[in-house]
């Protein structure tokens, strides 16, 4: 290319900067090491790639790169002495660190790295952030390959490549992704305006790895779309299911670090980096909730429950996907009236035995032990349309106190199935609309990612169950008659409640005269499950 300069070793750059020998390449520049002749110190240069170094908006987020960082006066920091040009090559002169970076220690210790180890580096780089964000810079590219352990056992937080000032414009152009896609927020995939909680959450990925050795979010296909409907939609495992001796403060610290929200993300990393001091080597944290989150005010003990968007899923992805649809989806139950739901008969004449505790909401709260709930329902209980049943939703080592409500069963016609992505042998059945509602009696729950499409299965009346159910990735390919919804992380708050439905393809021509929840501890079969009738 005409006008590009060929880097080598020896080349004097400025007339000043000498180049030794490469040692690493990014997305955002190649470095070199190299030589201060002025100041005969060894240095790391970083040289702007040839191609965006033609393109002004290339240039002008290299030059933020360096006015970010040079600004950066902090021992967790990798330093930035000098930004500067020689012929058409843009190149950054930084502080020559010694170690590796995180990503090679990981490849290392496949299976994660001792607990207090992590709870040390941990400590700083969330003092490193907390200096950054004190100044308005976000980093935007927090990852293993960029926090190098030294040889002396400190860590440097390395390339503000991406790093912006949050009081300015950003230059990043419509479309473009600045980050790595592991590590990057959901509101970053969304393109919404980001601050300092991005940094909270790629923190939080990576402190998954340090941990446990495998990613927060492991996709079968790596590619971009897969990634990012992880982040936008799932939840890590809990990483205690990886590794069991980890303390479970220091799981739930990771797990809101990885809220989807933002506001349910640590306030600050100055905070973060605190309670590690306090509690980070401890069996167990003091008293009360974690300090770092946001004290909850009563009006945010909301009513109502806004779910986020949900993009469709990969093609590769296999099994349900149950989208959310925009907007406000429903509201709590009014205290009265959900109090006499809770006391109410169960299908066989037995009073619910529940300990409700008293709420801002209304709602009375049920407090699980272990995987039950008070006053769950049994299996065989027979519920009538209308009438809540309390049950027990595990995932990880959580459980939700959950009222199931159904609310209508309606039989469909051939017909509505006929414009649908559907086998041709499905369409043969009759489709059964199954609309029920999902109210968190419990404390809030910012993890919970639930599927509720496929929780409902249908008793014909032969007594035959009936499993088949409509699975589809995309809630607009179902039947108008049913948008199935499913509870994103970070929705499910005391009292809030959940309208969905599940379409049940019944083959048999028998009617479907009533349904059964069928999630963990209930199964199929007569007096094994929860039913309604019909």
């Amino acid at each position: 290319m005409p006008g590009e300069l060929s880097l080598e070793a020896g080349l004097l750059l400025s007339q000043r900067y000498r180049l030794d020998a490469p040692i690493g390449a990014g997305g955002m520049g190649e470095v070199w090491r190299g030589v201060d002749l002025g100041l005969n110190r060894p240095i790391a240069i970083k040289i702007l790639p040839a191609q965006l170094a033609q393109d002004p908006t290339g240039v002008a987020r290299f030059r933020r790169e360096a006015e970010s960082a040079a600004g950066l006066q902090h021992p967790g920091i990798c330093a930035v002495f000098d930004i500067d040009t020689h012929g058409p090559v843009t190149f950054l002169v930084m502080e020559l660190l010694q170690g590796t970076d995180l990503a090679k220690l990981l490849a290392a210790n496949p299976r994660g790295l001792p607990i207090d180890q992590v709870v040390g580096l941990a400590e700083q780089i969330t003092d490193a952030l907390a200096a950054a964000h004190a100044r308005g810079v976000v980093h935007r590219d927090i990852k293993p390959a960029n926090l190098f352990l030294q040889q002396d056992g400190r860590v440097k937080v390395c390339d503000f490549g991406i790093a912006r000032l949050v009081d300015r414009t950003t230059l990043t152009a419509t479309g473009g992704v600045l980050g790595t896609p592991r590590y990057m927020a959901p509101e970053e995939f969304r393109g919404q305006p980001v601050d300092h909680r991005v940094d909270l959450y790629a923190l939080g990925g990576v402190l998954y790895e340090l941990f446990t050795g495998a990613p927060a979010f492991d996709a079968d296909d790596s590619g971009l779309a897969a990634i990012m409907y992880k982040h936008l939609n799932e939840t890590p495992l809990p990483p205690r299911s990886h590794r069991p001796d980890l303390p479970a403060h220091l799981e739930r610290l990771v797990l809101d670090l990885l809220a989807k929200a933002p506001d349910r993300r640590p306030v600050s990393a100055a905070a973060v980096r605190d309670f590690l001091r306090r509690s980070g080597h401890a069996a167990t944290p003091l008293p009360g909730p974690p300090p770092y989150l946001r004290p909850v005010e009563r009006s945010q003990e909301a009513t109502t429950v806004t779910a986020s968007a949900v993009v469709e899923a990969p093609k590769s992805r296999k099994g349900l996907v149950a989208a959310a649809v925009g907007g406000v989806l429903a509201v709590a139950l009014a205290g009265a009236g959900a109090f006499a739901l809770l006391n109410g008969s169960g299908g066989d004449g037995a009073k619910a035995k529940t300990t409700p505790r008293a709420s801002s909401t209304g709602v009375p709260m049920l407090q699980p032990v272990g995987e039950t709930v008070p006053g769950q329902a049994r299996p065989g209980d027979r519920y009538p349309i209308g009438r809540m049943a309390i049950v027990p939703v595990t995932h990880g080592a959580r459980t939700d106190a959950v009222g199931v409500t159904v609310t209508s069963i309606v039989k469909g016609s051939k017909a509505d199935l006929a414009g649908l992505a559907l086998p041709g042998s499905d369409k043969q059945d009759t489709p059964y609309y199954v609309h029920f509602s999902l109210t968190n009696l419990g404390p809030d729950d910012p993890y919970l990612d639930f599927s509720s499409a496929d929780k409902m299965v249908g008793i014909d009346a032969a007594g035959h169950s009936v499993t088949s159910t409509i699975a589809l990735d995309d809630p607009k390919a179902y039947p108008g008659q049913c948008r199935p919804v499913a509870i994103d992380d970070g929705g499910f708050r005391h009292g809030a409640r959940y309208d969905t439905c599940t379409v049940i393809l019944e083959p048999r021509s028998q009617d479907i005269t009533a349904v059964q929840w069928w999630e963990k501890p209930y199964d199929l079969g007569d007096g094994q499950g929860v039913d309604w009738k019909r």
